[in-house]
Formats: C-alpha cells, sequence, structure tokens
C-alpha cells in the first residue's frame, strides 16, 4: 500500500512539473511571436521568476478555497476568497515581476513609480485567473475521466461476475435436467435404460471436464449438444423431434463455453411439455470462420410461459465476449419461436 501511495504521489508531482513546465513555455513563445524572439530570455525569466506567485495563488483557490467553501455550498465565502486573493496576488505578481525581472534586465524595462495601480492588478489578476481556470478545468476534466473510468470498470466487472456464476450455474442445472431424464426412462422405457447412464455417463464426463473453461471449439459444443440429443431420444423417444443439421468445419471456430447449449436444452424442455406436439429444427454451421446458428420451434398448441433467462444472458454473453460482431434476432408468437444468431470474426 505505501509503494502505491508513493507512485501515485511521484506520478501527480510529475504530472503538475508538466503542467507548469509546458505553461512556461508556452506562455514564453506567445510572447516572443507578439515581441520577437529576441525578447525570449526576458519573458523566459520573467514566467519562471513568478512561477511561485502562480502556483501559490492556483494551489490555495484549487485545495484549500475550492474544498472549504464551495465543496461545502459556502458559494459567498468562496465568491468573497475569490475576489480579495484576485488583487492580493496581482500586487504581489506585479512587484515580483517589476523589481526582479524588468529592472535587474534594463532600468528602461521597468514599470512607472505608479504601476501598482487600479488597471494593472485588474489586468494583472485576469492573467492569473486565466491560468488557475485553465489548471482546475484540467482537474475537472481529469476528475470527470476517472469517476468514468471507475464506473465503467465496475459495469465491467459486475458483468463479468454476472456471466461467471451463470457459466458456473449452468452445469448443474444440466445435470438436474438428466438425472430427471434418466428417471423418466428407468420407468419408461427399462429395457434402454443401461444405454442411456452409459450416454449420460459420456456426457457427464466431458462436460465436467471442460467446466473450468472458458473458451472451446465449436466441434465440442456441437458433440455435447449431439449427446444431449441422443440421451433425449433414447430416454423419451425425443419428444421435441429435434432434427440437428451441421455444415462447416466447426474445429476452426473457438466460442464460450456452453453458449448454445442451454437453448437447445431449452428446446428439449418446451418439447416435453407440449407432449410431443412440437417439431424442433437446430442447425450449427461455420463459413469463412462465420458461426451461424438458428434454433426453430414450433408447434400445434400454445407454449407454457417459459422463462426467457438463457435468452437474456446469451445477449449479455454475446455482448460481452464479441461487442459488435454478432447479429441477435428473436421471432417469438404463442406457438412459434425462431433464433438466429451469426457471430463474425
Amino acid at each position: 500500500m505505501d509503494l502505491g501511495l508513493k507512485h501515485i504521489g511521484k506520478r501527480r508531482a510529475m504530472e503538475h512539473a508538466f503542467f507548469w513546465l509546458a505553461w512556461v513555455f508556452t506562455f514564453t513563445l506567445l510572447q516572443c511571436l507578439g515581441q520577437g524572439f529576441t525578447s525570449a530570455e526576458l519573458w523566459l525569466k520573467y514566467y519562471l521568476v513568478t512561477l511561485p506567485v502562480f502556483m501559490l495563488h492556483t494551489y490555495l483557490i484549487a485545495y484549500w478555497l475550492v474544498p472549504v467553501a464551495f465543496y461545502k455550498n459556502r458559494y459567498g465565502w468562496f465568491i468573497f476568497g475569490f475576489v480579495i486573493l484576485l488583487p492580493v496576488f496581482s500586487v504581489f505578481e506585479l512587484v515580483v515581476s517589476n523589481e526582479l525581472v524588468f529592472r535587474s534586465e534594463n532600468s528602461k524595462l521597468a514599470l512607472e513609480p505608479d504601476y501598482l495601480n487600479f488597471k494593472n492588478i485588474v489586468i494583472s489578476g485576469l492573467g492569473n485567473h486565466y491560468i488557475l481556470l485553465v489548471f482546475l478545468a484540467i482537474k475537472v476534466g481529469r476528475a470527470w475521466y476517472r469517476a468514468q473510468s471507475h464506473k465503467n470498470y465496475e459495469q465491467n466487472w459486475n458483468r463479468r461476475t454476472e456471466l461467471e456464476i451463470y457459466h458456473f450455474q449452468l452445469q448443474p442445472r444440466i445435470m438436474l435436467h438428466l438425472m430427471e431424464m434418466l428417471g423418466l426412462a428407468l420407468k419408461m422405457n427399462p429395457r434402454k435404460s443401461s444405454e442411456v447412464i452409459i450416454v449420460v455417463s459420456d456426457f457427464l464426463n466431458r462436460f465436467i471436464d471442460e467446466k473450468h473453461e472458458k473458451w472451446l471449439p465449436l466441434n465440442k459444443e456441437t458433440d455435447l449438444i449431439r449427446l444431449l440429443l441422443k440421451i433425449h431420444h433414447l430416454a423419451l423417444g425425443n419428444p421435441a423431434n429435434i432434427r440437428l443439421e451441421t455444415e462447416g468445419n466447426h474445429s476452426l471456430l473457438v466460442i464460450p463455453a456452453g453458449l448454445l447449449l442451454p437453448l437447445v436444452n431449452f428446446a428439449l424442455i418446451i418439447g416435453i411439455e407440449c407432449n410431443n406436439s412440437v417439431s424442433s429444427s437446430v442447425f450449427i454451421g461455420e463459413e469463412n470462420r462465420e458461426l451461424h446458428f438458428c434454433l426453430e420451434i414450433s408447434s400445434n398448441n400454445e407454449f407454457n410461459p417459459f422463462d426467457k433467462y438463457d435468452f437474456i444472458m446469451l445477449g449479455k454473453r454475446l455482448q460481452y465476449n464479441f461487442p459488435g460482431k454478432y447479429r441477435l434476432q428473436e421471432d417469438y408468437k404463442e406457438n412459434y419461436l425462431r433464433v438466429n444468431l451469426n457471430v463474425f470474426p
């Protein structure tokens, strides 16, 4: 922690040093453009000598007056302090510049004896406040940028946490569904129970091995989907009537683990609920390293109300992992559902 604070302090000091050096050389250059570069030495000396005055004035307002008065809604005191500091530092700057710069360089450059008049004090004060406003503008802009960066970091962290929770919840959800299917298979088709257990075991072995994988080749996801459909077909005779079609070289694509599996599992659940009155198709294709996925479910009966959680999380996962590189379309009616997904390289 101490090393971190020292690092931040050193960085802030370097930022302030850069700001003030940039100000000195910039205004020296501007003066030279108006009066010729022969005056560069004089103006450089002027800004270097008066630099402590400007810095003290700026820091008093930025780090004392603003926190003490402005941040605490004491606007009257803030305006009062702002107005009082203007002539004080204007006079200070005029005296320092006249006695230590202009008079020491050439007596002819010295200001007139009555240079501490109202006009010169106002002009000097406006100059002081110009650099103050620039400093405060940078400070406010930096604070706004840091706040936005922190907000974006928190949003990104929350989104990543939500997706990780969903990913780790996905396995027990599907495993529970498979255990339910296994129980139904034992009741409905006792003769096929041993075959169902073998396929379920194969599915779970692959699924558990890939639990901690955040990304998978598309061909592995497709293999899991095939096994899931096979389990349902053996156990219940494929009540969802799902047809799986594949195309292209799936090994060329890598997708977030479990991206498509929940949608196929959803189609199976809909098929069971609708008592064999469902016709479904799943297409998974690859073309020029672009993913094409389509899920279509239609039924003679209306769908029962269902949880859209998996569809919501699908959109969030796509936005997080493929920002600006996907197209997701959903068409939902009382007895029809179509999901089209394209992920671009």
